[in-house]
Order: C-alpha cells, then sequence, then structure tokens
C-alpha cells in the first residue's frame, strides 16, 4: 500500500480513554480514486498532482466526528476535529526506519603487511 497523502499524529478522541488519560491516535488519509479506475494512469496522476498542489501551498483538510443523536445533526454531540496535514512523498526526504549510509575508511595498511597487528605496544 502507498504512503498515506494526508495525516495527524497527535489525536485524542473524547470518551478513548486508558487509565484516565487520553489515548493518542494517528489519523491517516489517501486521495481515491473508484475501485474501477485506480489502475488507471491518469487517475494515479491526478491524485499526484492534487497531493502534490496541497503540500506546495501547505493546505490541510479540517475532519469532525459526531455521535448520531436524534434527527437533527446540529444536535449531534462533537467527539473530535482534526486536520489532516499532507505528507511529504518519500522520495523527498529519509524514511525514518532507514539509517544514513555510513562510509568507512579503511585502516591504513602497515610496512610489514600485517593488517591485523594485535600487539600492543608497551
Amino acid at each position: 500500500m502507498k504512503r498515506p497523502h494526508l495525516g495527524n499524529s497527535n489525536v485524542n478522541l473524547q470518551g478513548f480513554m486508558q487509565n484516565g488519560n487520553a489515548v493518542s491516535m494517528a489519523l491517516t488519509g489517501w486521495i481515491n480514486a473508484p475501485k474501477e479506475r485506480e489502475n488507471d494512469p491518469s487517475v494515479q496522476s491526478a491524485i499526484e498532482q492534487i497531493a502534490g498542489i496541497m503540500q506546495q501551498h501547505n493546505l490541510s483538510i479540517g475532519m469532525q466526528v459526531s455521535a448520531r443523536s436524534g434527527d437533527d445533526p446540529k444536535q449531534w454531540p462533537r467527539l473530535g476535529s482534526w486536520r489532516l496535514f499532507t505528507n511529504k512523498p518519500r522520495d523527498n526526504r529519509q524514511q525514518y526506519n532507514q539509517a544514513p549510509a555510513r562510509q568507512y575508511n579503511q585502516a591504513p595498511a602497515s610496512s610489514t603487511g600485517d593488517f591485523l597487528n594485535d600487539e600492543i605496544q608497551f
């Protein structure tokens, strides 16, 4: 599965508690195409363009979760509201689980050709 286009790693939802503390949650979101067109290259290109425009202009999506209670949506109690922020494409940033490549210099060879001289000089 591709990296989510949107996310928020610091979310709390009213009523979700553990040992008296709010449970920290993360939200993720994708820009999706209809099932029958999800492999269409032009649709995938449009999705990447939309994500790119959102990233370029620092746009986010506001979300709200309410509990359905009665017939009037204006009376439904709000459980939480958040913003989904755009994620940078993986190509443009180091992945969180990969350490940077290290370069090691080879130790200089001794004049006698001994590469592993374990003797300690006193």
